[in-house]
Protein backbone atom coordinates (compact mmCIF):
# COMPACT_ATOMS: atom_id res chain seq x y z
CA UNK A 1 0.00 0.00 0.00
CA UNK A 2 2.77 2.46 0.90
CA UNK A 3 5.81 0.65 -0.52
CA UNK A 4 6.23 2.97 -3.55
CA UNK A 5 6.69 5.90 -1.15
CA UNK A 6 9.57 4.26 0.72
CA UNK A 7 11.12 1.60 -1.57
CA UNK A 8 12.72 2.86 -4.77
CA UNK A 9 12.42 -0.52 -6.49
CA UNK A 10 8.64 -0.58 -5.99
CA UNK A 11 7.59 1.01 -9.27
CA UNK A 12 3.94 0.00 -9.22
CA UNK A 13 1.01 2.33 -8.43
CA UNK A 14 -1.44 0.62 -6.04
CA UNK A 15 -4.40 2.69 -7.18
CA UNK A 16 -4.11 1.31 -10.73
CA UNK A 17 -4.97 -2.24 -9.65
CA UNK A 18 -8.61 -3.34 -9.39
CA UNK A 19 -9.63 -3.86 -5.76
CA UNK A 20 -11.87 -6.88 -5.24
CA UNK A 21 -12.32 -6.60 -1.49
CA UNK A 22 -10.81 -6.62 2.00
CA UNK A 23 -9.87 -10.09 3.24
CA UNK A 24 -8.65 -9.75 6.84
CA UNK A 25 -7.91 -7.27 9.61
CA UNK A 26 -5.57 -7.61 12.63
CA UNK A 27 -5.27 -5.02 15.40
CA UNK A 28 -1.99 -3.43 16.40
CA UNK A 29 -1.18 -3.89 20.09
CA UNK A 30 1.40 -1.89 22.01
CA UNK A 31 3.68 -4.33 23.82
CA UNK A 32 6.26 -3.73 26.51
CA UNK A 33 8.91 -6.03 27.90
CA UNK A 34 8.45 -7.56 31.33
CA UNK A 35 11.00 -5.06 32.64
CA UNK A 36 8.14 -2.55 32.83
CA UNK A 37 4.80 -2.51 34.63
CA UNK A 38 2.81 0.07 32.64
CA UNK A 39 -0.87 -0.81 33.02
CA UNK A 40 -2.29 1.87 30.76
CA UNK A 41 -1.32 4.26 28.01
CA UNK A 42 -1.70 7.15 30.44
CA UNK A 43 0.88 5.62 32.80
CA UNK A 44 3.31 5.21 29.90
CA UNK A 45 2.83 8.78 28.68
CA UNK A 46 3.17 10.23 32.17
CA UNK A 47 6.43 8.32 32.65
CA UNK A 48 7.92 9.39 29.32
CA UNK A 49 7.00 13.06 29.80
CA UNK A 50 8.32 13.19 33.36
CA UNK A 51 11.70 14.99 33.47
CA UNK A 52 14.56 12.65 34.26
CA UNK A 53 12.82 9.48 33.08
CA UNK A 54 14.95 6.90 31.30
CA UNK A 55 14.61 7.05 27.52
CA UNK A 56 12.61 4.07 26.26
CA UNK A 57 13.38 2.12 23.09
CA UNK A 58 10.56 1.74 20.56
CA UNK A 59 11.34 -0.94 17.99
CA UNK A 60 9.85 -1.46 14.53
CA UNK A 61 10.85 -3.26 11.36
CA UNK A 62 12.33 -0.55 9.20
CA UNK A 63 11.78 2.87 7.70
CA UNK A 64 8.31 3.24 6.23
CA UNK A 65 6.99 0.03 7.79
CA UNK A 66 3.52 -0.01 9.29
CA UNK A 67 4.83 -0.28 12.89
CA UNK A 68 7.01 2.79 12.32
CA UNK A 69 4.01 4.73 11.02
CA UNK A 70 1.90 3.77 14.03
CA UNK A 71 4.70 4.68 16.44
CA UNK A 72 5.34 8.00 14.70
CA UNK A 73 1.68 8.99 14.90
CA UNK A 74 1.56 7.99 18.57
CA UNK A 75 4.57 10.19 19.37
CA UNK A 76 3.17 13.14 17.44
CA UNK A 77 -0.16 13.00 19.21
CA UNK A 78 1.19 12.53 22.74
CA UNK A 79 4.45 14.46 22.69
CA UNK A 80 6.23 11.32 23.88
CA UNK A 81 9.64 10.70 22.33
CA UNK A 82 11.30 7.31 22.07
CA UNK A 83 14.61 6.03 20.80
CA UNK A 84 13.57 4.20 17.62
CA UNK A 85 15.44 1.04 16.71
CA UNK A 86 14.74 -0.68 13.35
CA UNK A 87 14.79 -4.46 12.98
CA UNK A 88 14.69 -6.71 9.92
CA UNK A 89 11.40 -8.25 10.92
CA UNK A 90 9.07 -9.21 13.74
CA UNK A 91 10.93 -12.35 14.85
CA UNK A 92 14.22 -10.70 15.92
CA UNK A 93 12.27 -7.81 17.44
CA UNK A 94 10.22 -10.14 19.62
CA UNK A 95 13.32 -12.10 20.60
CA UNK A 96 14.98 -8.93 21.87
CA UNK A 97 11.83 -7.89 23.72
CA UNK A 98 11.75 -11.25 25.49
CA UNK A 99 15.35 -10.60 26.50
CA UNK A 100 14.41 -7.09 27.74
CA UNK A 101 16.79 -5.45 25.25
CA UNK A 102 14.01 -3.23 23.91
CA UNK A 103 11.13 -1.61 25.77
CA UNK A 104 8.19 -1.11 23.43
CA UNK A 105 6.80 -2.13 20.03
CA UNK A 106 3.57 -1.85 18.08
CA UNK A 107 2.94 -5.37 16.77
CA UNK A 108 -0.03 -7.00 14.98
CA UNK A 109 -1.93 -9.17 17.41
CA UNK A 110 -2.02 -12.14 15.01
CA UNK A 111 0.57 -14.88 14.65
CA UNK A 112 2.38 -15.74 17.86
CA UNK A 113 1.79 -12.39 19.57
CA UNK A 114 -1.42 -13.45 21.29
CA UNK A 115 0.14 -16.57 22.79
CA UNK A 116 3.08 -14.55 24.15
CA UNK A 117 0.66 -12.14 25.82
CA UNK A 118 -1.47 -14.94 27.26
CA UNK A 119 1.65 -16.72 28.57
CA UNK A 120 2.72 -13.54 30.34
CA UNK A 121 5.99 -13.27 28.41
CA UNK A 122 5.25 -9.71 27.28
CA UNK A 123 2.88 -7.03 28.52
CA UNK A 124 -0.01 -5.77 26.39
CA UNK A 125 -0.51 -2.11 27.29
CA UNK A 126 -3.27 -1.18 24.85
CA UNK A 127 -4.79 -2.01 21.47
CA UNK A 128 -5.06 0.43 18.56
CA UNK A 129 -8.67 -0.32 17.70
CA UNK A 130 -12.13 1.17 18.09
CA UNK A 131 -13.21 -1.61 20.45
CA UNK A 132 -11.44 -4.01 22.79
CA UNK A 133 -10.36 -7.28 21.22
CA UNK A 134 -12.52 -10.23 22.37
CA UNK A 135 -9.39 -12.35 22.82
CA UNK A 136 -7.97 -9.79 25.28
CA UNK A 137 -11.03 -8.23 26.93
CA UNK A 138 -9.09 -6.71 29.85
CA UNK A 139 -6.64 -4.85 27.60
CA UNK A 140 -7.94 -1.31 26.95
CA UNK A 141 -7.87 0.46 23.62
CA UNK A 142 -5.59 3.42 23.07
CA UNK A 143 -8.69 5.42 22.16
CA UNK A 144 -9.92 5.05 25.75
CA UNK A 145 -7.13 7.39 26.85
CA UNK A 146 -8.11 11.05 27.05
CA UNK A 147 -4.46 11.89 26.34
CA UNK A 148 -4.62 10.37 22.84
CA UNK A 149 -8.16 10.26 21.49
CA UNK A 150 -9.25 8.16 18.53
CA UNK A 151 -6.31 5.97 17.52
CA UNK A 152 -7.02 3.07 15.17
CA UNK A 153 -4.41 1.08 13.28
CA UNK A 154 -4.45 -2.46 11.98
CA UNK A 155 -2.75 -4.74 9.49
CA UNK A 156 -5.27 -5.63 6.83
CA UNK A 157 -5.06 -7.64 3.64
CA UNK A 158 -6.93 -7.19 0.39
CA UNK A 159 -7.52 -9.03 -2.86
CA UNK A 160 -6.65 -7.22 -6.09
CA UNK A 161 -6.96 -8.01 -9.79
CA UNK A 162 -4.77 -6.76 -12.66
CA UNK A 163 -5.53 -3.39 -14.26
CA UNK A 164 -8.04 -3.75 -17.05
CA UNK A 165 -10.05 -6.53 -15.41
CA UNK A 166 -13.70 -5.99 -16.46
CA UNK A 167 -15.93 -4.47 -13.79
CA UNK A 168 -18.47 -7.29 -14.05
CA UNK A 169 -15.73 -9.81 -13.26
CA UNK A 170 -14.64 -7.73 -10.26
CA UNK A 171 -18.24 -7.62 -9.03
CA UNK A 172 -18.60 -11.42 -9.24
CA UNK A 173 -15.33 -11.96 -7.42
CA UNK A 174 -16.43 -9.47 -4.76
CA UNK A 175 -19.67 -11.42 -4.25
CA UNK A 176 -17.70 -14.66 -3.85
CA UNK A 177 -15.31 -13.02 -1.38
CA UNK A 178 -18.21 -11.79 0.76
CA UNK A 179 -19.71 -15.29 0.84
CA UNK A 180 -16.37 -16.71 2.00
CA UNK A 181 -16.01 -13.91 4.58
CA UNK A 182 -19.21 -15.09 6.28
CA UNK A 183 -18.32 -18.79 6.12
CA UNK A 184 -17.78 -20.91 9.23
CA UNK A 185 -14.26 -21.68 8.00
CA UNK A 186 -13.28 -18.02 7.91
CA UNK A 187 -14.97 -17.21 11.21
CA UNK A 188 -12.98 -20.00 12.89
CA UNK A 189 -9.78 -18.61 11.35
CA UNK A 190 -10.61 -15.13 12.62
CA UNK A 191 -11.26 -16.42 16.14
CA UNK A 192 -8.06 -18.49 16.22
CA UNK A 193 -5.92 -15.52 15.14
CA UNK A 194 -7.68 -12.94 17.37
CA UNK A 195 -8.25 -10.93 14.20
CA UNK A 196 -11.36 -9.03 13.17
CA UNK A 197 -14.07 -10.27 10.87
CA UNK A 198 -14.36 -7.87 7.95
CA UNK A 199 -17.96 -6.92 7.31
CA UNK A 200 -19.13 -7.62 3.74
CA UNK A 201 -18.42 -4.67 1.46
CA UNK A 202 -19.31 -4.06 -2.15
CA UNK A 203 -16.55 -2.81 -4.44
CA UNK A 204 -17.23 0.88 -3.86
CA UNK A 205 -17.26 0.45 -0.07
CA UNK A 206 -14.01 -1.53 -0.18
CA UNK A 207 -12.39 1.16 -2.33
CA UNK A 208 -13.51 3.88 0.09
CA UNK A 209 -11.90 1.94 2.95
CA UNK A 210 -8.70 1.38 0.97
CA UNK A 211 -8.34 5.05 0.02
CA UNK A 212 -8.99 6.19 3.59
CA UNK A 213 -6.39 3.81 5.04
CA UNK A 214 -3.80 4.66 2.39
CA UNK A 215 -4.27 8.39 2.94
CA UNK A 216 -3.85 7.94 6.71
CA UNK A 217 -0.56 6.10 6.31
CA UNK A 218 0.79 8.40 3.59
CA UNK A 219 0.01 11.48 5.71
CA UNK A 220 2.14 10.15 8.57
CA UNK A 221 4.89 9.01 6.16
CA UNK A 222 4.94 12.52 4.68
CA UNK A 223 5.60 13.99 8.10
CA UNK A 224 8.65 11.72 8.48
CA UNK A 225 10.28 13.06 5.27
CA UNK A 226 11.53 9.62 4.33
CA UNK A 227 13.40 9.12 1.06
CA UNK A 228 12.77 5.95 -0.97
CA UNK A 229 15.60 3.45 -0.36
Amino acid sequence: MTAPATISSAKYEPEKFKLIGIVGDSDFVLLSSKAHSFKTIDELIDYVLKPGSKELILAHWGAGSSPQVVGADFQTRTGAKFLEVPYKGAAPLIADMLGAHIDLAFVPIGGGTLSLIQAGQVNAIAIASAERNPALPTVPTISESTKVGKFEYSIWSALFAPPGTPDDVIARLNDALNVWSSSDENLERVKANASRRVAPMDVSQAMKFFKSEREKYLTVLGSLSLKPQ
